[in-house]
């Protein structure tokens, strides 16, 4: 059995996005082989919301070494807020230790707390990143109406911070795995000197056992006052705003055609904060500009996946509205086609997502290329006559999620594992 040392600071009982992907692989390793230790961040670290239920997806035999980040109010005197800031030097002292007390065959870093990526560059085992996310990153510059998390100031710093380390990191790394095939094209122009083959896609994937895990303790229910709800399950952030602003006219134009038809319809946003603090209902605003804001419930708070999954289930359709950014590949997508729902995806043209529609018969991928008014009203076209004038998708029969089922991802996870021992 060989070792592989996993990073995720948001283990549960935290319900980070970023820790779903080393979550879900855990109890599949063995089979391929492969036995982790896992390195994550303490309850009392202030690293985010937290889902108690998830703890008990974590295989028992998994070891999971907990590291407490400096304390939030303490730190944030010398304004280290960020949790990937306050572990830093924790996180660097119990990886030193780990490394000296015991050998790892593979280390796999799989998060998106870039700040802690550095740590692994004096590490002997073979690195494995996980580019969940770009750590370096133009999208603000070129979006200058859309605010970065956490502030300009702030992640201009962190920025700096990416652009002096990431090319190092990124070198270092004996292997990157990839949600996005945008995201080889721009590591490759940066850096050209890594082999092509050090690189694979790798997308989001989901656990069949963790709905059925939901489900089994009970059904959630939708707001009152509606009887049918279409449901989004997942983060905002405006740009997010270009589709949902194509959607929100497309239904306002079509209940004004049909005033009968969607009396008893809402659509229902959940989760669409950035931070658990957070509680601006951005979406619910922009609804109002287009007219329905008496259809739309935004409860910006996050939830816990399971409740995400309680949440799938009881809606009649779910809605995908996709990033302005072309790599952007959603997380919550491999949840959504579990959940075997008619699903309305609003994504780029360029953007990964439309291959992976196949993977489930009941769904209806709608593309946009620009983010201009022409585009706008196109996009909105395609919604009301695919979408809200024409039959919903069948879901009749169970599609082949492939890669995005757990236990798949896991073993193409494992192959890349054992290709960086053989070297």
């Amino acid at each position: 059995m060989k070792n592989v040392l996993v990073l995720s600071p948001r283990l549960p009982p935290y319900n980070g996005a970023d820790a779903q992907r080393a979550r879900v692989m855990l109890p599949h390793l063995a089979k391929h082989g492969w036995r982790a230790t896992v390195v994550a961040a303490t309850e009392d670290s202030d690293a985010g919301s937290t889902d108690a239920e998830l703890i008990e997806t974590l295989p028992q035999e998994t070891e999971v070494v907990r590291v407490r980040a400096w304390p939030r109010r303490l730190a944030a005197v010398v304004g280290l807020r960020q949790h990937m800031l306050r572990a830093w030097w924790p996180w660097r002292d119990t990886l030193r230790t780990l490394a000296a007390e015991r050998r790892f065959d593979a280390l796999f870093v799989s998060h998106t707390d870039f700040a802690l990526w550095p740590l692994t560059l004096h590490l002997r085992a073979p690195v494995v990143l996980d580019w969940q996310d770009p750590w370096r990153s133009d999208y603000y510059a070129r979006h200058p109406n859309v605010p970065p998390p956490g502030g300009r100031l702030r992640y201009a710093g962190m920025q700096w911070y990416a652009r002096w380390y990431e090319p190092r990191v990124a070198r270092g790394a004996a292997a990157h795995v990839v949600v996005s095939p945008g995201y080889i094209e721009m590591l490759r122009n940066r850096y050209p000197d890594i082999p092509r083959d050090r690189f694979s896609l790798l997308p989001f994937a989901a656990a069949e056992s963790d709905l059925f895990l939901a489900l089994s303790r009970g059904r959630i229910a939708l707001p009152p006052g509606r009887t049918r709800w279409w449901v989004y399950a997942g983060r905002g952030g405006k740009d997010l705003h270009f589709a949902l602003s194509a959607f929100f006219e497309a239904l306002r134009g079509a209940r004004e055609r049909s005033p009968g038809r969607y009396a008893d319809l809402g659509v229902l946003f959940v989760g669409t904060a950035y931070d658990a603090r957070d509680h601006e209902a951005g979406i619910a605003e922009l609804a109002r500009a287009h007219g329905v804001a008496d259809m739309v419930v935004e409860q910006p708070q996050r939830v816990g996946l399971l409740d995400t999954y309680r949440l799938l289930a009881a809606a009649d359709a779910l809605l995908i509205p996709g990033s302005d950014d072309p790599a952007y590949v959603p997380s919550k997508l491999a949840p959504y086609l579990l959940v075997q729902k008619p699903i309305l995806g609003l994504f780029h043209a360029a953007s990964p997502a439309h291959a992976l529609a196949g993977a489930h018969p009941g769904t209806r991928f709608l593309t946009f290329s620009k983010t201009d008014l022409e585009e706008r009203e196109r996009l909105c076209d395609r919604i009301t006559t695919r979408w809200l004038e024409d039959q919903r998708p069948s879901c009749a029969s169970r599609g082949d999620l492939g890669v995005l089922e757990a236990g798949e991802m896991t073993a193409q996870l494992c192959a890349v594992l054992e290709k960086v021992t053989a070297r």
